[in-house]
């Protein structure tokens, strides 16, 4: 988690067993982390960069800039998708450094951003908030990373009348 000890900004850990908390060296001012598959790496956002952390080693890679982060998440097979901006779609970013937009915003319906993306276990879906002008495109959704053009709505705002079930993404 992150937070502000003596004016700095670091990502910390807590003991869940003993309750004790410390700052993760190489961290300094991170925020939003996130975690890899396996629990030996951690992704988080500073200084406009997106930053993973080997734990073993403390070895820290600067993976890709970004503007206003809004959240990532990781797969197994090394893939990340990242909400790089507060408008804007999401990035997926390959394991050999490729990136490539995963979703696109369709402002013509009133969506704004994809935001807070989280992988499935599969790997391959992930679920996303889009904020919208739209009450009925608001709402948590589903695509996968072999076809991102088939994204699904799941759930919906309260103000749209469709707060549970299956939307199709052309409501």
């Amino acid at each position: 988690f992150p937070a502000v000890r003596e004016g700095r900004l670091q990502v910390w850990m807590q003991d869940l067993q003993g309750g004790g908390q410390s700052p993760i060296p190489g961290t300094e001012g991170g925020a939003l982390p996130f975690w890899s598959p396996d629990g030996g790496r951690m992704g988080f956002f500073a200084d406009g960069v997106l930053r993973t952390l080997e734990l073993a080693t403390s070895e820290r890679r600067d993976v890709t800039e970004v503007e206003a982060p809004r959240g990532a998440t990781w797969n197994a097979h090394g893939d990340l998708v990242v909400a790089a901006s507060a408008e804007g779609g999401l990035i997926l970013r390959s394991p050999d450094g490729a990136t490539r937009a995963l979703t696109a915003v369709e402002a013509g319906a009133g969506e704004i951003a994809h935001l807070f993306p989280t992988f499935l276990p599969d790997g391959n879906h992930v679920l996303f908030f889009v904020r919208a002008s739209q009450p009925a495109r608001q709402g948590i959704w589903l695509t996968s990373l072999a076809d991102s053009a088939s994204r699904q709505r799941l759930v919906g705002s309260a103000a749209s009348g469709q707060s549970r079930g299956w939307r199709s993404r052309n409501p």
